[in-house]
């Protein structure tokens, strides 16, 4: 069913306002207030976009 919606939203505006309301958002904010609550516990080791990550991962890989 989560497919059908994705690819109604693609054609049908309402569709896609409906499916970032009701799906898209809410899981954005409890997953941002998850990784929000794991740095202020002190866990500070999560992948970064640049700085450590970049060592384990080369260019063109």
């Amino acid at each position: 069913m989560f497919r059908a919606l994705i690819g109604e939203a693609q054609y049908d505006p309402q569709v896609a306002a409906a499916l970032n309301e009701r799906f898209i958002t809410p899981q954005a904010d409890k997953t941002v207030a998850r990784l929000k609550a794991a740095r202020d516990q002190g866990h500070r080791d999560w992948p970064r976009l640049s700085g450590r990550s970049r060592a384990r991962h080369p260019a063109g890989s």
